[in-house]
């Protein structure tokens, strides 16, 4: 019953992932400097708001589908894992370290980046903050390391709970661990896997659920009309400066955010399921990780210190300029592994594209 229905399912999964890696693009093309211009704020606040929960929404409802395969087998699932997610971080931090410590040979390039976010650090502390808080010169990867040890929770509770008991204990506990991640001020690496673990139990529970909510389409579509209306809402007054990210104003709009977003996301889901057949779409969810990936810090970073702040450029132009590169480079290499085989081993070996 359910073979006929999976390519279905995966192309509505690729449209979702299609527009999230368009948003996460956009989102960092907006350079810290634009964020004095209102739009450019509002844009932001608006992004960040919900681009990274649905990538945890789909990854929940991705493990949701595969996870059973591997339960007699946990060491082949952790192999697995690592292979697709520790080995490509690892290797292109790697990668960009070596990139920076070159161009820092490089006179002119070393005061372009010096005076910048991409400041030099030595080797021990870039390890560290790849881990402990945010890679200085590739902030995105914290995204794959997190979803690694989430995916090892949620195994590990399938494991030893068996049954659908472990969904509602991981949705159980995802509620306190958004609550400590709020309130608490606990490390920047720990907080991210509590807060983003609610959504990545949403996703698993929407595999089992989710077609039943879809039978109800007008009320998840009036559901995510409030909940969009109420991120786009927050999103302006914060834009304005009437409500602050600080106090118990901020900690109040968090939980807000967090409630809000997740009928918004069923929304987008709703949506993808109608725009499965765009190919544009589908193709950037099927590659993107591969965007993910390499997009940074070259095509958003590094081509946004040289046009916005170096050139001055319009930030229309700069958004416009960063996303299109953001999508034309991994192209560009994902293509040239294909055809060149020895380059095709080592991409997917060690970057999984």
């Amino acid at each position: 019953m359910n073979t006929p229905r999976q390519p279905d399912r995966l192309q509505w999964i690729d449209a979702a992932k299609g527009i999230g890696i368009f948003l996460v693009v956009l989102g960092h093309a907006i350079r810290p400097g634009m964020i004095a211009i209102p739009w450019c704020d509002f844009l932001f606040r608006f992004i960040y708001a919900f681009h990274m929960p649905l990538f945890f929404v789909l990854s929940g409802y991705t493990f949701a589908i595969s996870y059973a395969r591997y339960l007699n087998a946990p060491v082949r699932f952790i192999r697995k894992r690592a292979q697709t997610l520790l080995v490509p971080l690892i290797s292109y931090a790697a990668a960009i370290y070596l990139c920076f410590f070159i161009a820092y040979r490089i006179p002119p390039v070393r005061n372009l980046l010096s005076a910048s976010s991409f400041a030099w650090v030595n080797p021990l502390r870039y390890l560290y903050l790849l881990f402990a808080w945010e890679n200085p010169y590739a902030a995105h990867l914290w995204y794959i390391w997190v979803l690694f040890a989430i995916s090892l929770l949620a195994f590990a509770l399938a494991k030893l709970l068996g049954s659908n008991r472990w969904k509602l204990i991981l949705t159980g506990l995802s509620v306190p661990c958004l609550i400590v991640a709020v309130l608490l001020p606990i490390p920047t690496a720990i907080r991210k896997m509590m807060a983003y673990l609610l959504f990545f139990a949403v996703g698993v529970l929407w595999e089992q659920y989710g077609s039943r909510l879809q039978e109800l389409r007008r009320t998840t579509a009036a559901l995510a009309g409030v909940g969009t209306t109420v991120i786009l809402l927050l999103s302006a007054l914060s834009t304005a400066g009437i409500l602050p990210d600080y106090g118990w104003i901020g900690i109040l709009k968090s939980f807000v955010i967090a409630v809000a977003v997740i009928p918004m996301i069923f929304g987008i889901i709703q949506l993808c399921r109608s725009l499965s057949g765009l190919r544009i779409l589908t193709a950037a969810g099927r590659s993107s990780f591969a965007i993910y990936l390499l997009h940074q810090p070259f095509c958003c970073g590094f081509a946004g210190i040289l046009l916005y702040d170096r050139m001055q450029l319009p930030a229309a132009v700069v958004l416009v300029l960063c996303t299109v590169l953001s999508f034309a480079l991994p192209a560009a290499i994902v293509r040239v592994a294909h055809r060149v085989k020895w380059i095709g081993r080592i991409a997917k070996s060690l970057l999984n594209i």
